[in-house]
């Protein structure tokens, strides 16, 4: 009897078979970023990876688009024939649950067919940890915190080592900030809880409007995890917009 010429890799995920979808597309470069595609039917498809000989890449075109339901696509590596035809299916298996499921086809069933199988079957498996774990780290609570600090006039090669509590630090982001401040030639380590006045309110920014009128410098700092929009934010603080 040949042997099938398939593999299937499937993954739940905690959330909504919608923002699923958003990751899958729109959100792709947070945990597929070597992938680049357009989710339309006809567009290119292309990923890309180093190797010890130079860039490695494969190429496609994208078959099927079923908005928050499938994603197929034919590829190769190197622009090979034939090509491999896979299709990503979004199922939802509970109210905040999605089964990520990849079928791929076109692998043959000769020799040498096994240990493509399962080089397949690894890269497929690995790319949906990471669209698991990126889930994961959007779904951890985040504290609305903000820290306002206010430095008066001094020297400004002197630096204050700001070190948050753990339950204010989410995951992947930074123990400590390090500002650099004028308020001592030497660095002073503080204690944000009590010196600075933080809060656990939306409102906690609000609270360096004093220190901005009579400091020479505030320092604001934001916290959130991937995608949350503190990049945009804080080009937007800069350039004075609400």
């Amino acid at each position: 009897m040949a042997e099938q010429d398939w593999i299937e890799v499937s993954r739940q995920v905690n959330t909504t078979p919608q923002r699923t979808w958003e990751l899958l597309t729109a959100g792709r470069n947070e945990w597929w970023p070597q992938l680049v595609f357009d989710p339309r039917e006809g567009a290119p498809l292309r990923e890309t990876w180093e190797t010890e000989q130079g860039e490695g890449f494969a190429q496609g075109v994208v078959l099927e688009v079923v908005h928050g339901e499938a994603l197929g696509f034919e590829w190769s590596d190197y622009g090979s024939e034939p090509a491999l035809r896979a299709r990503i299916t979004l199922v939802q298996a509970s109210e905040h649950t999605t089964l990520v499921r990849v079928t791929e086809d076109g692998l043959g069933d000769g020799p040498g067919s096994e240990a493509l199988k399962a080089e397949r079957i690894e890269g497929w498996t690995l790319h949906l940890r990471d669209l698991a774990g990126l889930v994961d780290q959007l779904n951890a609570p985040t504290p609305p915190y903000g820290v306002a600090l206010a430095a008066t006039p001094g020297d400004s090669s002197s630096a204050i080592e700001l070190e948050l509590p753990e339950d204010l630090a989410p995951t992947l982001l930074a123990q400590r900030i390090l500002a650099s401040l004028t308020t001592s030639n030497e660095p002073t380590r503080l204690d944000p809880l009590s010196e600075i006045g933080l809060t656990r309110t939306p409102d906690s920014l609000a609270d360096g409007k004093d220190a901005r009128a009579t400091a020479a410098r505030t320092i604001v700092a934001i916290v959130g995890p991937p995608g949350a929009g503190k990049t945009t934010c804080a080009t937007k603080v800069a350039e004075g917009k609400r």
